[in-house]
């Protein structure tokens, strides 16, 4: 369901409010009635947006703009939606946020093998270098390095996130198959249970054959 909300935004709804029954952007706040929610959820519900590594930043911009204008700026619910959007916009803030939310435990510090150690010594006494002689050239190319290599990680953590998405969704759509068989099956018993009682009921229980036994169903 889709609904267009104050600036002309036109943005997927979260479900309805409970107490006028329109479409709302956030559960935070509804933009008919004004009732104001409770600011506790996680950063995805707050806007409205399902829990995945992947999220286009227009639609996170438009949800905030959305829903933050229905909202008194000084209120705990706009800082609750302000922090939401912030850890939601920043790569790395997410990435740690999902791990949480994945019942992980977000690591610090990387692991220190020595290969790792060498590499951040030596770029360390090259900005040491560099600093001593003033080259402000080499700083910025050693900045540079630095930051391909946290796009080359924060990536890496991101196709991490995408495999497990992937495999989470082909898990439970094979228990829901799962469930639907057993569902079926469980029916199939009842109505056989059903049979068996109403036969009894009525005093008709098929007869042994003479020399075989009749298996009760």
């Amino acid at each position: 369901m889709t609904g267009r909300l104050t600036g002309g935004l036109r943005v997927p709804a979260v479900p309805r409010c409970p107490r006028c029954g329109a479409d709302r952007v956030t559960p935070l706040v509804c933009p008919r009635c004004r009732a104001v929610e409770d600011a506790a959820g996680d950063a995805y519900a707050l806007l409205g947006l399902p829990r995945s590594w992947a999220v286009d930043p227009q639609e996170l911009e438009d949800r905030y703009a959305a829903a933050s204008s229905l909202l008194d700026p000084n209120s705990e619910a706009a800082a609750s939606l302000a922090a939401a959007r912030s850890t939601l916009s920043n790569p790395l803030a997410r990435a740690r946020y999902l791990i949480g939310l994945y019942g992980g435990d977000p690591v610090e510090k990387p692991v220190e093998s020595s290969e790792f150690l060498t590499e951040v010594m030596e770029l360390r006494r090259t900005v040491e270098e560099a600093v001593a002689q003033r080259d402000d050239g080499r700083l910025a190319a050693i900045v540079a390095e630095a930051e391909e290599k946290v796009g080359t990680l924060i990536m890496a953590a991101g196709q991490s996130f995408a495999r497990l998405e992937r495999s989470l969704a082909q898990e439970v759509e094979e228990a829901a198959r799962c469930l639907a068989g057993a569902a079926y099956w469980s029916n199939l018993v009842d109505e056989l249970r059903g049979k068996t009682a109403h036969l009894e009921a009525q005093g008709s229980r098929p007869r042994r054959a003479e020399g075989k036994e009749t298996l009760d169903i």
